[in-house]
């Protein structure tokens, strides 16, 4: 009985006191993280639901959650489109429509400060000399915060006149 027992704990005692330093590592480890509230899972897994249930039975308690505003969208109607070329060639090319409507979302409280001089709606005409039947898409600026969701039409055409 005394040569079982001595083998159980003496055989391999350096492998078995590796193993408990390492336990004992990862036990130190878990605590810490539980005590700082990381959780080292996403909020929407299952686990994580299961942990932060666990953690509020340890009479920890998170700050209340404050609510994410939702997004709001506006649309601006008959905003002009702006043409963006040479001084030169801006003058003799004309696109068709020349207003477009768009849609923009954010915080209310930015959609309720925006205006439509806020939104910048231009169309590239760099460079266009002579061109039949061409059709650009429309750009559209928007100040920080704000979203582009769509633009109608998305494309104009460019008109050159004939010499």
């Amino acid at each position: 009985m005394i040569g079982f027992l001595r083998n159980v704990f003496i055989k391999d005692l350096g492998l078995k006191l590796f193993a408990l330093a390492w336990a004992v590592l990862i036990w130190a480890t878990v605590q810490f993280a539980i005590s700082r509230g990381i959780t080292g899972v996403p909020q929407s897994s299952p686990t994580a639901t299961i942990f932060e249930r666990n953690k509020t039975t340890t009479n920890r308690q998170s700050p209340p959650a404050t609510p994410t505003p939702l997004p709001v969208q506006f649309t601006f109607s008959n905003l002009p489109v702006l043409k963006m070329s040479a001084a030169r060639d801006v003058l003799a090319l004309t696109v068709q429509p020349e207003h477009v409507d768009v849609t923009v979302q954010g915080e209310e409280h930015l959609i309720q400060q925006l205006t439509g001089r806020d939104i910048r709606v231009t169309v590239d005409v760099m460079g266009i000399t002579a061109a039949r039947g061409l059709r650009k898409r429309v750009e559209v600026i928007t100040p920080p915060g704000i979203t582009l969701v769509r633009v109608v039409p998305e494309n104009v055409d460019i008109i050159v006149p004939t010499p």
